[in-house]
C-alpha cells in the first residue's frame, strides 16, 4: 500500500489500533518504538523537548511555580467543597506529593503534544475516551501509581489533543475498561474495640515511619521518656465519587492555557480521600492509638502517602503541632525534586548531613546506618546495584526518567562491563532495583542478560534491602548513580566508586565541592571506561587505595557536610527534638 507522505498520523500509545499504513505515523517518543512498527509502517520519531539537561533543570524550576499557582486554586476549591476555611499550609500537607507529580507528567506530555504540532502538520489523531471518574482512586497512593500508568498517559495524551484543537484531525475514540489497583479491606471495627480497651497515648513526640533501626528507635522514646507504641492504621474503603466534585466551579479561566487545563482535569483526578472521604477520615481518626496533642510529628515516608497520616497532620499543626521530616535518600539534596517540596511543608527538614541557607534544613546524621557495621567474609567481585529506569516520561528526577536518558544509562553500564576484566566479572554481581518503574519490560537488565550471560543479575527483591548489607561478600561496590547507596557506603567507609554519565550528576553548587574532593581520590568517575580501567588495575590493592590517607581525609571532610555519624546518635537526636518542638 502507497504511504501518503503529506498527511500524518500523531502516535502517543503502545495501542497498535493508533497505528496507519495509509499515513506517515509520528512517534510522541521513542519509547513507543517497536520491530512491529520498523519492519511494517512508515514513521518519524519526535525529538523530546527535554533531550538537553539545561532545559530540563530550567523547566523544572519553572514547573515549581506552576505547582503553587495551582496550589492556590486547588485550596480555593477544597474549602469550598467542604465548607472549610483552612489555609494553603493546611491543605498542601495533605495534597503536596500528589499534586507535584500530577502538575510535573502533565506538563511533560504538554510540551510533548506543543513541539510536534509546531513542526508537523497533523491530519490525523485516534483518541482515547473515558467516562469521567475512570481515573479517581480511593487514596493518593494509587492516584500516584496512576499517574505512571500507561492507561492514564493514552487519556491525557487524548485530553491534551482534544484541547490543542489540532486541526484537520479525525478523533475516533476507542474505550476501555476500567482502572483498578487491590484496596484494603476497613479495619474500622477492630480498631474501635482496641480503641475503647487499649491504653490511649500521650506521647509528646509522635514518631511514625521514620527511617531509623528498631533499637535506636527504643533508645529515643526511652530518652524522649515516652511509651514505645506499634501505632495503628486506619483503613476505610466505603468511598463513593459524588457528583458534587463535578459541580464545583471555583477554578478561574486565565490567560495561560496549561493552567486551566491542569485545573479542569484535577476533578477527574483527585482521590476520594481529598474529596468524598475526607470528613469520614477525620471522624475517625480518633481510634488511632495516636497522640491527641503532640509537640511534634516526626517522619520519613508517611508524610508521602499515608492519608490519614497527612490529615491527622495537617489538623495538630492547626494546633501547634510542629512537623519534622527526616531525609531518607541521597535524591534529597536537589532543589527542584521531592526535597524542595518537603521543605516547603515541614517546619524542619532533618538532612544526612548537608547544611542549607534556608531555615528549615537541620543537620542531623544518616539514620539509615546507625548502629551498622560492616564486617568483609572473604570478599570477592564487585557489587553493581543498578536502577530499572522507566522508558516512557516519568516523575521529576536528575536520574534517567525517559528512553532517551535510560538508553544512556543502560548503554553507559554495558561499556563498563564490557571493560572490566572478565575474571573480576566472573565473580561479580548485578543488583537490579525493580523498584525504581513500574514499567513491565525490565530495559536495563534484561538487555545486560543478554550481552553477559554469564554475569549474575539478581532482583534486588530477592537479596538484602540496601547494597550496604549485601556488601559484606564484595571487595568494592559501584553506584551508577549519585543517590542513597552512595552516600550509605560512603557513611560506613566501605569501598565504593560512583560511575555515572555526567549528564545524570547535578549537585547543588555549595555542595560540588565536597564531590569534587572525591573525584581527586578516584572515588568518583563520569566515564565508563575510566571507571573500569580504575578497578582492573587496582582490584588486587583496594585496601590499600582506600585507606590511603589523602582518600580517608577527603571521605571525611565529604561525610560530616553530606552523611555524618554522630556518637549517641539516639541522644542527639532526642535532644534536638526538644529544643525544636519548644
Amino acid at each position: 500500500m502507497k504511504v501518503n507522505e503529506k498527511k500524518t498520523n500523531l502516535i502517543f500509545s503502545k495501542s497498535t489500533k493508533q497505528l496507519s499504513k495509509k499515513y506517515s505515523n509520528i512517534l510522541a517518543g521513542e519509547w513507543l518504538l517497536s520491530s512491529n512498527i520498523k519492519k511494517n509502517y512508515s514513521y518519524k520519531v519526535s525529538k523530546y523537548h527535554w533531550e538537553k539537561k539545561e532545559k530540563r533543570v530550567k523547566d523544572f524550576k519553572f514547573i515549581k511555580k506552576i505547582y503553587k499557582k495551582i496550589l492556590k486554586s486547588l485550596v480555593l476549591y477544597l474549602n469550598k467543597y467542604h465548607g472549610t476555611n483552612y489555609n494553603n499550609k493546611y491543605w498542601e500537607i495533605i495534597v503536596y506529593y500528589f499534586l507535584r507529580h500530577y502538575v510535573f507528567v502533565i506538563y511533560d506530555r504538554w510540551k510533548i503534544v506543543e513541539d510536534i504540532k509546531k513542526k508537523n502538520q497533523l491530519s490525523r489523531v485516534k483518541i482515547f475516551s473515558y467516562p469521567k471518574n475512570f481515573f479517581i482512586q480511593k487514596n493518593s497512593m494509587n492516584s500516584n501509581k496512576t499517574l505512571h500508568s500507561k492507561e492514564w498517559s493514552d487519556w491525557i495524551f487524548s485530553e491534551i489533543i482534544r484541547e490543542f484543537n489540532i486541526p484537520h484531525s479525525k478523533i475516533k475514540v476507542i474505550k476501555k475498561n476500567k482502572i483498578q489497583f487491590e484496596s484494603s479491606n476497613s479495619n474500622l471495627t477492630p480498631l474501635k474495640f482496641k480503641y475503647y480497651l487499649g491504653i490511649k497515648n500521650k506521647s509528646d513526640y509522635f514518631i511514625k515511619g521514620l527511617e531509623l533501626p528498631r533499637l535506636e528507635k527504643l533508645k529515643l522514646h526511652f530518652l524522649l521518656k515516652q511509651i514505645f507504641f506499634k501505632h495503628d492504621e486506619l483503613k476505610l474503603n466505603n468511598f463513593k465519587v459524588t457528583k458534587k466534585r463535578f459541580k464545583l466551579n471555583v477554578f478561574k479561566k486565565t490567560r495561560n492555557k496549561f493552567e486551566n487545563f491542569l485545573e479542569k482535569k484535577l476533578q477527574q483526578m483527585l482521590p476520594m480521600s481529598f474529596l468524598e472521604g475526607y470528613k469520614d477520615i477525620i471522624k475517625n481518626l480518633k481510634y488511632l492509638n495516636w497522640p491527641n496533642d503532640p509537640k511534634a510529628i516526626i517522619t520519613s515516608y508517611d508524610h508521602a502517602f499515608n492519608d490519614p497520616f497527612k490529615i491527622y497532620t495537617a489538623n495538630k499543626t492547626m494546633n501547634g503541632s510542629k512537623l519534622f521530616i527526616f531525609q531518607h535518600g541521597g535524591v534529597e539534596l536537589y532543589d527542584y525534586c521531592l526535597g524542595s517540596y518537603e521543605r516547603d511543608v515541614c517546619d524542619k527538614y532533618f538532612s544526612w548531613g548537608h547544611k542549607s541557607k534556608d531555615k528549615i534544613t537541620y543537620p542531623m546524621f544518616v539514620s539509615t546506618t546507625v548502629g551498622k557495621k560492616i564486617k568483609k567474609k572473604n570478599p570477592r567481585g564487585i557489587l553493581i546495584p543498578i536502577g530499572e529506569f522507566s522508558t516512557i516520561p516519568t516523575k521529576n528526577t536528575t536520574f534517567p526518567r525517559d528512553f532517551s536518558t535510560t538508553k544512556i544509562y543502560r548503554d553507559s553500564l554495558i561499556i563498563f562491563l564490557s571493560k572490566v576484566n572478565k575474571k573480576i566479572l566472573k565473580l561479580s554481581t548485578v543488583k537490579s532495583n525493580t523498584a525504581t518503574t513500574r514499567d513491565s519490560d525490565f530495559f536495563t537488565s534484561n538487555h545486560i542478560r543478554s550481552k553477559f550471560p554469564n554475569l549474575k543479575v539478581k532482583d534486588s527483591r530477592k537479596m538484602s534491602a540496601r547494597a550496604f548489607e549485601d556488601s559484606v561478600n564484595f571487595k568494592l561496590v559501584v553506584e551508577t548513580v549519585n543517590s542513597t547507596g552512595f552516600l550509605e557506603s560512603l557513611n560506613l567507609n566501605i569501598p565504593v566508586i560512583l560511575f555515572t554519565p555526567k549528564v545524570f550528576f547535578s549537585v547543588p553548587k555549595e555542595y560540588l565541592k565536597f564531590y569534587k574532593l572525591l573525584e581527586n581520590v578516584g572515588i568518583i568517575f563520569f566515564n565508563a571506561t575510566k571507571a573500569a580501567n580504575f578497578i582492573n588495575k587496582n582490584y588486587d590493592n583496594l585496601d590499600k587505595w582506600w585507606n590511603s590517607k589523602k582518600l580517608q581525609n577527603n571521605r571525611k571532610i565529604f561525610c560530616e557536610n553530606m552523611c555524618r555519624s554522630r556518637k549517641n546518635s539516639s541522644l542527639f537526636l532526642a535532644q534536638s527534638l526538644k529544643k525544636l518542638s519548644n
